[in-house]
């Protein structure tokens, strides 16, 4: 056989399959990830008034038309806690390959007034994100 269609690199595409599914999460496949660093360090995060603290949850897309200042792409994050839903607007698309997973978030806590609504809102800024 000539081209791609010979066995050697049918095996050699299925074996880049497989390890693409496994390293991306495939349904039924565990992959960790993370740790992975979104703001630790950085001066924003440093600045931010409270102590570092470990949330733990499910990361979640926020849905479009939920109140949020820092709407990017039509999308934004979100950590679902067995108490809490708190948003993550700072974590823009960093945080993406942890949707639907449960982790492990390293973070502050900012309130601050948001300008659609006027109301103070408590945002979590990840300073480190990694699965359970």
């Amino acid at each position: 056989m000539h081209g791609l269609t010979s066995n050697r690199h049918v095996r050699a595409l299925a074996m880049v399959i497989a390890s693409t599914l496994t390293a991306c999460g495939a349904p039924g496949t565990p992959s960790a990830l993370g740790p992975l660093v979104v703001h630790a360090g950085s001066a924003t995060y440093t600045t931010i008034d409270g102590p570092e603290a470990t949330f733990e949850g499910i990361v979640r897309v926020r849905a479009l038309g939920d109140p949020t200042p820092n709407k990017i792409g039509g999308r934004d994050y979100q950590l679902v806690t067995a108490t809490e839903t708190l948003p993550m607007p700072a974590a823009r698309d960093m945080v993406a390959p942890f949707v639907n997973r449960e982790v492990i978030v390293d973070g502050k806590i900012l309130t601050q007034q948001w300008p659609d609504d006027g109301q103070m809102h408590a945002e979590l800024w990840i300073g480190t994100i990694r699965t359970r």
